[in-house]
């Protein structure tokens, strides 16, 4: 089949997928409706069919969570715990083995003892599948005795400028824009204005920039435009549904999922939102590492989980076993590509190009590549400036996704995305070294 012609069958193959939801498909039609989409490679369609087949272990995921969860929000990784088993009358003493991988752990936890910020979180996934890498928290602050100690689950967080990801998805996914798309405005970069959202006057002020490049620099004002004469109220709400706002994830631990709200009688709000620049935008760290999943996997959102499986402490027996499942798909295998290029250009010439110019510098660095998105807003639920740095890198076939938060109190010690690049570092070694990754009994 001609090139054009197979690229407008995947793209009809791709509508009519994305009409099905996860829970209902039928595999097979599945499978005939997608080989010939252009996007998805054929490993990458088997993959996901078998990824939703698989059946559930005898110990359900669900409650799996539930007798994890007073743990898990205290930053507590049990190896041994009872557990409820299907036709036993009693719970079974079951031996736990955990997802998280030790030198990863050890790494990251130097990394924020060296630095001490007051409030630290860090997550890293595996996008394919949805297994959780790394989940390390640091607490220091003066709030300390009042919050609870794994930050990473907590949604307690404004989301700022990593908001920009969701409007940029949207505003790409339904061809309102594409990376190449200039916008005029006026004002400053990290300010939002009414007279420069609302006022089409040109004059000698008004600069002209790329989509691509706003979101690299964070350009406040380009993005309330967007959301306010792209797309509205409804379509972000609908694309943040789709990245997990608003709604549970399904997962083998409890963690808050990001919250987002537009008031229906303030048009502004939308504006806010749109932009990141408002506090009723929360997000938890674990939510978003899966958002940079959920592009560098092709617009294919996994469900995270944290332990790997459980056995019988006396007997052996195997009960459970994680197996990768399709939590949502966000967004097409193109508007993914691109955002992926939106999250480059902020490495590479936005608001972290500081931070990661020597690292590029360096010749070994060459073949990584490297995407995020930053934000930073004073936050008041736990008081103090907020910093986020949430991305992806590949490298040797290999990709994991993160988030990095930092909060300070008064003094800035360290950047989230300083952490992020340590953690990168130590990925991009292990990657070209192709060692693999293992679990580990406890973290």
């Amino acid at each position: 089949m001609p090139t054009r012609k197979l690229a407008r069958a995947g793209k009809r193959s791709w509508k009519r997928f994305k009409a099905r939801t996860i829970d209902t498909f039928d595999p097979k039609a599945f499978k005939r409706l997608t080989l010939p989409a252009a996007g998805l490679t054929v490993a990458a369609l088997a993959w996901l069919t078998w990824s939703v087949l698989q059946p559930g272990p005898g110990i359900e995921k669900s409650d799996l969570g539930d007798s994890l969860a007073d743990h898990v929000a205290r930053g507590q990784f049990p190896e041994r715990l009872k557990l409820p088993l299907p036709g036993r009358d009693k719970p079974v003493k079951a031996r736990l083995r955990y997802s998280l991988h030790p030198e990863y752990q050890r790494h990251v936890r130097k990394v924020l003892e060296a630095h001490r910020p007051d409030y630290a979180s860090f997550v890293a996934i595996d996008p394919a599948t949805g297994q959780v890498l790394s989940l390390v928290n640091s607490v220091h602050g003066e709030q300390s005795r009042g919050l609870a100690s794994n930050l990473a689950v907590q949604a307690r967080f404004p989301a700022a400028s990593v908001f920009k990801v969701i409007t940029a998805a949207a505003a790409i996914d339904q061809r309102r824009v594409s990376a190449d798309t200039v916008i005029p405005y006026n004002g400053g970069n990290h300010t939002l204005y009414r007279r420069n959202v609302t006022s089409d006057a040109s004059n000698r002020w008004t600069r002209y920039v790329s989509v691509r490049d706003a979101f690299a620099r964070s350009i406040n004002t380009v993005f309330g435009k967007l959301g306010a004469y792209y797309l509205g109220r409804e379509l972000i709400e609908d694309y943040a549904h789709r990245f997990g706002f608003n709604r549970e994830i399904p997962s083998d631990f409890p963690f808050a999922p990001g919250e987002s709200a537009m008031d229906e009688e303030q048009p502004w709000s939308v504006v806010e939102a749109a932009s990141g620049f408002t506090r009723t935008t929360t997000l938890s760290p674990v939510h978003g590492a899966l958002i940079a999943a959920s592009i560098v996997n092709e617009g294919v959102m996994m469900e995270p989980y944290l332990v790997e499986s459980v056995s019988d402490a006396k007997t052996g027996e195997e009960l459970y076993r994680a197996l990768p499942r399709v939590a949502s798909v966000t967004v097409d295998p193109v508007t993914a590509s691109e955002l992926r290029e939106l999250m480059q250009a902020t490495v590479k010439r936005g608001t972290t190009r500081d931070t990661f110019r020597s690292f590029f510098r360096r010749k070994q660095n060459q073949d990584v590549e490297v995407g995020g998105k930053t934000g930073s807003l004073t936050g008041t639920d736990v008081r103090g400036r907020t910093d986020w740095f949430i991305g992806y890198a590949t490298v040797n076939g290999r990709s994991v996704a993160f988030a990095s938060l930092t909060v300070h109190e008064h003094l800035w010690r360290v950047k989230s995305a300083q952490v992020a690049r340590a953690f990168v570092e130590l990925f991009a070694l292990e990657a070209r070294q192709e060692r693999v990754v293992l679990g580990s009994n406890a973290p």
